[in-house]
């Protein structure tokens, strides 16, 4: 019976030691298999080929020895380290991408944001430099209808400013034909430029007066050059536009044209008669409506805006004086 009792220990204690030895290659199948899976051979090569070379010593050794143990264990250690580093390794490269796309999301959102801030800056620059440009406007146009409203300037100041109409009115001139435009005007506009000329020295303030009156008059014979059959272009329109603004008018359009207005409320002065008188001799086209209280309007028939082009009627409205161009 003890025999017995001997024999049935050394088969449990040989079944325990080969399920425990199953289990072992089990576990040892499954970490290469994790290895191969990580490439712990190229991420890890050192732990990894020692592993490889206590492997080979184990396979070596005598079976069940203390040796083939020992080098089993040891084989497993390198392969967990190897395995642990691969890991590390994937880990390392998984945040880097992570890290990459994050700055890559980083800077299309700073991109993005610089676009904004930049079309935002747009969009206050135009909307000051209209503000800007109206209020400029605004002031040509009280300075124009109210002098005493202006800003005196110095007589260096004044100088250059005249000098500057000055020429211009002298462009103007040149660029007439011979022909058309009458002798009698060609002859008064000389003699403001002249006039103007002489005054630049000795007074300031009188050659720009007289600069700013043979500038509006060249303007005015300057519409012998323009075609009264050809149709109104859009740079025409808004050069005239421009033009009323700075003689101080308020400029509208309406269905029938375009309408030019001084207040009731501003005392209209002779010079802005002569200058709105001046404007639409130099824009020919299409016919002119007068709106205003006789005394102006017959200023403005001695001005020169008279003849069939030009018709009369009662102001309406607010508006001291008003013309109206049907063909812009």
């Amino acid at each position: 019976m003890s025999w017995l009792r001997a024999l049935g220990s050394f088969a449990l204690l040989a079944s325990c030691a080969s399920s425990q030895q199953q289990a072992v290659t089990e576990l040892s199948q499954a970490r290469l298999a994790r290895a191969e899976q990580l490439h712990a051979d190229k991420l890890a090569p050192r732990p990894y080929q020692h592993f490889r070379k206590a492997s080979e010593q184990a396979r070596a050794a005598r079976l069940a020895s203390p040796e083939r143990a020992d080098r089993a264990s040891e084989a497993r250690l390198w392969l967990e380290a190897a395995i642990s580093e691969a890991e590390q390794l994937e880990l390392s490269r998984a945040r880097l991408e992570i890290e990459r796309q994050t700055q890559r999301s980083d800077e299309l959102y700073l991109a993005s944001e610089q676009a904004r801030l930049l079309a935002e800056q747009q969009i206050e620059l135009r909307a000051a430099g209209a503000i800007a440009r109206l209020e400029a406007e605004r002031s040509l146009a009280r300075a124009a209808l109210l002098p005493a409203q202006r800003i005196k300037l110095s007589p260096p100041e004044a100088a250059r400013a005249a000098t500057g109409l000055l020429t211009r009115a002298e462009l103007l001139l040149l660029a007439l034909p011979d022909g058309p435009a009458p002798e009698e005007a060609r002859a008064r506009l000389l003699g403001t430029l002249k006039e103007a000329r002489a005054s630049l020295t000795k007074n300031p303030d009188r050659a720009l007066e007289l600069a700013d009156r043979a500038l509006f008059s060249a303007l005015a014979l300057l519409g012998t050059l323009r075609g009264a059959g050809e149709p109104v272009t859009l740079a025409q329109k808004a050069s005239l536009v421009e033009a009323l603004q700075l003689a101080g008018a308020s400029v509208r359009r309406e269905d029938v044209g375009l309408r030019a207005s001084l207040p009731r409320s501003t005392r209209t002065a002779e010079r802005s008669l002569a200058r709105l008188c001046s404007i639409a001799l130099a824009y020919p086209q299409g016919q002119v409506q007068l709106n205003g209280a006789p005394a102006l309007t017959a200023q403005l028939a001695q001005q020169g805006c008279q003849g069939e082009r030009f018709s009369v009627a009662r102001a309406t409205g607010g508006e001291a004086l008003s013309l109206t161009f049907f063909a812009y």
